[in-house]
């Protein structure tokens, strides 16, 4: 449960002006309303948002945090006010953006942001445990106020149109906020936790995720990460709506989007990997024809890794391997070269845990492949909590960790 955003602009109210009177007139209601906002805000979070004194009301240590996030919610809101009205005008609508900060409310919000993600009415009221009617009335009322159709009802459901696009991505970017406001109250409370939720590439699933995210753990038990693994544009999208705290996994340069920023832990390269007592390794001069009968586990047709190694073999005259096994599962290429004399076209950081453990190896092989930098992608505009922070740093100590394995 995250406060009302009726709590959240009476809160900002009184923290501009110092005074409910002042707060009240702003907002165009009453000092008891106000006051009760205030009140039951700061009943739910469990902590008090100011310190009350004869001439204002001063936020406090923990009313600053919820304000700055409270303002970066709104911010989002009023992001979607301006990008609403400018797809307005290019469609030749008139929407009333500006009444979206001042009344919309967390039902409103949450109903569209459901109806978004299940396209249908009656799916989100199941999700949201409440009525059909009530979801419609929601949707109803956020439509009248801002005069657009966020839906449109197709044969595939109910679709969000471009304002309903807007109005979701924003929302979900304004909720994260007030949702990350109260995970630090609750940290600089004594009590660590936090929900982090990691979107997942190919290359760092193998080690670098999960023993970063083991260390984080043993410093915030009471946190939960979520991983979810995707193809890169399927996670971008969900990183810029909030719904993912970052992209880990190879950076691609320069960002396909505008608002995404990204930080390196460590370089990936191509290697040849075979189980370490695999007989070309007992050749002196390893060279490209001696890989000419080798039977080959690789990447799917069309995976970058796998077309530069083609590439380099037709290079050296030796032709492309026919029959091959296609798979990007670590544990079957394990399994494979273990169990075999196959070869694998494989990066660096794929069987690291294999290669520290002394069970495969790569092949020294004269590779030119351009090295990939692999890292966090996140929002250019996203303030992390202290548990993001925590999990950045033990990415980094393990990135770290596995450059100076790969050099």
């Amino acid at each position: 449960m995250i406060p009302k955003l009726r709590q959240l602009r009476a809160l900002l109210a009184v923290a501009q002006a110092g005074r409910v009177a002042k707060a009240a007139t702003a907002l165009n209601v009453s000092q008891p309303a106000v006051t009760r906002a205030i009140q039951s805000l700061e009943k739910e979070i469990g902590v008090p948002m100011f310190e009350r004194t004869r001439e204002r009301m001063v936020p406090t240590r923990l009313g600053i945090l919820v304000v700055d996030r409270a303002e970066r919610a709104f911010d989002h809101l009023t992001a979607a006010e301006n990008e609403m009205r400018r797809q307005s005008r290019s469609s030749g609508q008139s929407v009333s953006a500006t009444l979206l900060t001042r009344f919309v409310t967390n039902h409103e919000l949450n109903a569209v942001i459901t109806i978004g993600d299940a396209h249908s009415v009656t799916s989100a009221a199941a999700m949201l445990g409440v009525s059909q009617p009530a979801v419609n009335r929601s949707l109803r009322n956020i439509e009248q106020r801002l005069n657009v159709r966020l839906f449109d009802r197709t044969s595939r459901g109910m679709l969000p149109t471009d304002s309903g696009e807007i109005l979701i991505r924003r929302a979900k970017l304004a909720f994260l906020e007030i949702r990350q406001a109260m995970e630090e109250i609750a940290n600089l409370s004594g009590d660590a936790q936090g929900r982090i939720a990691i979107g997942a590439l190919p290359l760092p699933r193998t080690y670098l995720i999960p023993t970063a995210v083991s260390h984080f753990l043993d410093d915030f038990p009471n946190a939960t990460v979520s991983i979810f693994d995707g193809v890169y544009e399927k996670l971008l999208v969900d990183l810029c709506s909030g719904d993912l705290d970052m992209i880990l996994g190879t950076i691609r340069e320069p960002a396909p989007v505008e608002g995404v920023t990204s930080e390196a832990f460590f370089e990936d390269g191509m290697i040849v990997a075979a189980r370490s007592d695999h007989p070309l390794f007992e050749k002196e001069a390893l060279s490209f024809e001696d890989l000419r009968d080798a039977r080959w586990v690789m990447p799917h047709e069309g995976v970058p890794l796998r077309r530069q190694f083609e590439d380099q073999l037709k290079e050296h005259g030796i032709p492309v391997p026919e029959h091959v096994i296609e798979t990007g599962s670590t544990v079957v290429i394990r399994t494979l070269l273990m169990d075999s004399d196959r070869l694998a076209i494989v990066s660096e950081n794929q069987i690291y845990e294999a290669k520290s453990q002394g069970l495969l190896a790569a092949l020294p092989l004269p590779l030119s492949v351009q090295r990939r930098r692999i890292g966090a992608v996140t929002r250019t505009d996203y303030v992390p909590t202290p548990a993001v922070n925590t999990l950045m740093k033990h990415l980094r100590d393990v990135g770290a960790e596995i450059a100076k394995f790969n050099t």
